[in-house]
């Protein structure tokens, strides 16, 4: 009797009986799992039968009228050609590639091979492993790179490919040959124990006798021996049997969507194992496969009542309580890494700063001490000087220029302490008078924009105009000695011209050239210092005024209305609080006005409105789809934040192309946020509706989303700001509507520094002050 594991196939061949056995082996991703069926001989003819042997998946046997088995090998089944390797094809390939047709495959959103033609597919690259990969070779990586190449050549002769796929197939090949090597090391010896000193009958036609040779005694090496122990026995753990063949988790995923008939785009990694290990009965039949799924309901409850999981985890990795092999995850199939399924947590390194570079700091504080001591005497100077005189009080210090035109400033005071008093611009255009009168020596005209202390006195009040305090002058032009201003001159650095990191500005997109920018980028193009957020605490702190009417344009979110921004809202930046949705819409408003407007980029950005889709509101899939389907035009990206009520997020979609880019601070996985997804899935198709767009159904749910490995915070309030720099930077960086995998070069940090988080801060307040309140 034959063991187990072993199926005779008998196919009746001109009333002669032919057998060949089959073996199976229980690994899932073994290409050639499986029985052959009599469904699966296929009749050619009356000179003979071609059978499709499961481990010779791909490869169609000739048996003669003596019995042998011929490989075909290229178009020819000429018994009498030399045998050599060679290309050895599926009939109906074969037949497809004469008629120059290649075959569709599809792909899931992890780029998985799915149907149409995923069973052909995979065949064929097993097929591909084993006539073009030589069995010497033992390790992938080391495979010649001709060979590689060949390899991919083949493939997409056969098959529509993208060269994207190109490290999927190749790896693929890699796994499938090693899995023949191990097929191959079962034969080395024969029933007795004795080496074959000639390669099995079987596969004669495409392995030489030196190959044979040199592949024996590798796998009878004592290195090789050993390893192959230590192997046998970390293997001899896994008992939790696999029982769909050679469907994959890809496949049996897109069945189970299929069957289920809703809008889900994915399958709980935790179901999809259990599928994966259901009796064709549809009941589990191992004991330790129904443990492993009572954890999971466990978990799975623990969820729902509330309980959160780790970003780098999830229902099936807590059930199993051990970790996941680093080049592969459970129950998702080959391709996609532990890295690229759960999110890479930001590491806390401890800083080390090098002994040079330390003695460098060190002299570098010495200098900064000796700068601030300079400051110090001269800002003392200034306190205990006259008015008028402030420009003269240190003797080491430089006469202020006044360029000619308008300049921004600062306006301070050293009565009765120095200190900033408001802002304002210098007028160096229209004479040596102010209202009708001359201006005093070392004096300068100014007009008043800010107040932020109203309560201090001109320098040069005018009793006649009713001007004494700065309260009074809000709008209005007054003389200020020019050792009290600030000039905020604008600085602009002649570009490095090994900085390859450029922005987009109105006049390259015109000419088509780029013009470098220095990093961090201000959006005021001014890389003051100006503290506006202290200003801006100043100004509200004291006003009346409770809340500020924001008006939004039709073009930002697709509609126009009136945000109210209220004090709570401003002291949310001032005071580094968790962001709101209004504070939020404020940056979009910002970024708006100082980037699309100027550069011309409405067309190329859009956003949806935070509170159009938060939890609390209903229809979020139609209002997205909705504005899609108005503002689309080619390549448009629409930037979406969105807040899970505790978590902001950035989701940004190009309906073109159907790919969703996802942007997390905290790194979740997307499939961690499966109402988040469902929302944007709909949304896309109620775009694709109205377009008219046909697609497959095997490709229906087939929407690309794409986790961006974008900067993570380390603490539970930044959410916001980091989703503030997210879109400022997008707006920057991205062309033609594509976001990178691994995010911008300029910005590809673990996490942002305080001073690119105050830099958004400051440009917040900054507009709120100049744009909103003042009405500038």
């Amino acid at each position: 009797m034959l063991p187990k594991f072993q199926q005779i196939l008998h196919v009746r061949f001109e009333d002669k009986l032919v057998s060949n056995k089959i073996t199976k082996f229980d690994d899932e991703d073994d290409p050639y799992l499986g029985i052959t069926h009599p469904s699966e001989v296929d009749s050619t003819g009356d000179d003979g039968l071609y059978v499709r042997n499961d481990h010779d998946e791909g490869i169609w046997v000739a048996l003669a009228h003596d019995g042998q088995t011929i490989l075909n090998d290229d178009e020819s089944t000429s018994k009498n050609k030399e045998n050599r390797r060679g290309r050895s094809i599926l009939k109906d390939v074969a037949k497809a590639r004469k008629e120059n047709r290649k075959f569709e495959v599809g792909w899931n959103n992890r780029d998985q091979p799915i149907d149409p033609n995923k069973t052909k597919f995979s065949s064929y690259l097993g097929l591909v492993a084993k006539t073009m990969v030589p069995i010497t070779i033992d390790d992938w990586k080391t495979t010649p790179q001709h060979i590689k190449d060949s390899v991919w050549t083949d493939v997409t002769q056969a098959f529509e490919i993208d060269e994207s796929r190109m490290k999927y197939v190749l790896g693929k090949v890699g796994e499938l040959a090693r899995s023949f090597r191990k097929q191959l090391g079962k034969l080395v010896h024969n029933v007795e124990g004795n080496i074959n000193d000639q390669p099995p009958p079987k596969y004669a036609s495409i392995i030489s006798l030196d190959e044979w040779t040199e592949f024996v005694s590798m796998r009878t090496s004592e290195e090789f021996q050993r390893l192959s122990d230590e192997n046998r026995a970390r293997a001899s753990g896994y008992t939790h049997k696999y029982r769909k063949s050679r469907l994959g988790y890809a496949q049996l995923e897109q069945n189970m969507l299929r069957e289920m008939g809703t809008d889900a785009t994915y399958v709980p990694r935790h179901e999809l194992w259990m599928a994966a290990r259901l009796h064709a009965t549809g009941d589990i039949m191992d004991e330790n496969v129904q443990q492993v799924w009572d954890e999971c309901v466990s978990v799975s409850k623990s969820v729902t009542q509330g309980e959160h999981l780790p970003p780098d985890q999830d229902i099936l990795l807590k059930a199993f309580k051990s970790p996941e092999h680093p080049g592969r995850v459970r129950a998702v199939g080959y391709g996609v890494t532990k890295g690229e399924y759960f999110p890479r947590l930001p590491r806390k390194k401890e800083a080390r700063v090098p002994t040079d570079e330390f003695e460098a700091m060190k002299k570098e504080l010495v200098h900064l001490r000796s700068m601030v001591e300079k400051n110090n005497q001269y800002c003392e100077s200034l306190r205990g000087g006259k008015r008028g005189d402030a420009s003269k009080s240190d003797k080491d210090s430089c006469p202020t220029i006044i360029p000619e035109g308008v300049t921004p400033c600062d306006l301070y005071t050293n009565n009765p302490t120095y200190h900033v008093v408001g802002r304002g611009s210098v007028y160096n255009q229209l004479g040596d008078t102010l209202h009708n009168r001359p201006l005093p020596p070392e004096h300068v005209r100014v007009g008043v924009e800010i107040v932020l202390d109203g309560n201090a006195p001109l320098p040069v009040p005018n009793e006649d105009a009713g001007l004494l305090l700065l309260d009074d002058a809000l709008g209005a032009h007054v003389a200020w000695p020019i050792g009290l201003i600030d000039l905020k001159i604008k600085q602009f650095q002649q570009p490095n011209e090994h900085d390859k990191d450029t922005i987009p500005t109105k006049e390259s997109v015109a000419s088509g050239n780029e013009i470098s920018v220095q990093k961090p980028v201000n959006l005021y193009g001014s890389t003051d210092k100006v503290p506006y957020l202290t200003f801006l605490h100043t100004y509200v702190k004291d006003s009346l005024t409770r809340q500020w009417d924001v008006p939004m344009p039709k073009e930002i979110f697709n509609e126009e209305y009136t945000e109210l921004l209220s004090h709570s809202d401003i002291y949310e930046i001032i005071n580094h609080e968790w962001l709101g949705s209004c504070t939020i819409c404020v940056y979009v408003r910002l970024l708006y006005n100082l980037l699309l407007v100027p550069n011309m980029w409405v067309s190329r950005f859009c956003f949806i409105n935070p509170i159009k889709i938060g939890p609390e509101y209903t229809q979020q899939s139609q209002y997205i789809g909705q504005t899609f389907i108005e503002r689309n035009q080619p390549n448009t990206l629409f930037l979406s934040p969105y807040n899970t009520g505790d978590h902001w997020m950035l989701v940004v979609v190009n309906p073109t192309t159907e790919i969703v880019y996802y942007l997390d601070s905290l790194g979740v996985n997307i499939g961690q946020r499966q109402q988040l997804r469902r929302m944007f899935d709909n949304a896309i198709k109620i775009y694709r509706a109205n377009k008219g767009t046909k697609v497959s159904k095997v490709k229906f749910s087939n929407i690309k989303w794409t986790m961006i490995k974008c900067p993570t915070q380390d603490n539970g309030s930044d959410c916001g700001y980091y989703v503030l720099r997210y879109m400022k930077e997008i707006l920057l960086c991205s062309q033609e509507g594509v976001i990178p995998h691994e995010y911008f070069s300029t910005y590809r940090l673990e996490k942002y520094s305080t001073e690119l988080i105050d830099e958004v801060k400051q440009e917040w307040c900054r507009y709120v002050l100049e744009t909103i309140i003042t009405n500038k």
